[in-house]
């Protein structure tokens, strides 16, 4: 069984662990503020990849975001679609390892949604 561990933007940075267990000691759910679980999976370089975090597919050259799925309870890496359906991909440990590299996030690099 894997440690189930987040992370959490408050608005101006990104937290780990650690601070958000403090931070939740105080407040948590402003307007501004997620928290993302991690998905248990390692990009090309070994980042540990996040809900929310944006991706660099090698094959398909597009930038994803990893969103969890409520409706099939599981993470996958997500390309908006404006007008159209999302084109969503099966997040897995092979496609993480091999093929995806964390670039960003959606909070710090709103930029990197417009590929």
């Amino acid at each position: 069984m894997r440690k189930i561990k987040f992370r959490y933007w408050n608005g101006k940075k990104m937290l780990g662990q650690e601070a958000i267990i403090n931070h939740l000691n105080k407040y948590i759910a402003r307007n501004d503020e997620y928290l993302m679980q991690s998905t248990g999976l390692f990009d090309i370089n070994g980042a540990e990849i996040y809900e929310g975090d944006v991706v660099k597919h090698s094959t398909i050259k597009k930038n994803l975001t990893v969103e969890y799925i409520k409706n099939k309870c599981k993470f996958e890496a997500v390309k908006k679609q404006e007008g159209e359906f999302d084109v969503m991909y099966n997040l897995t440990e092979d496609m993480a390892s091999k093929r995806l590299e964390v670039i960003g996030n959606i909070y710090e690099n709103k930029e990197l949604l417009d590929d």
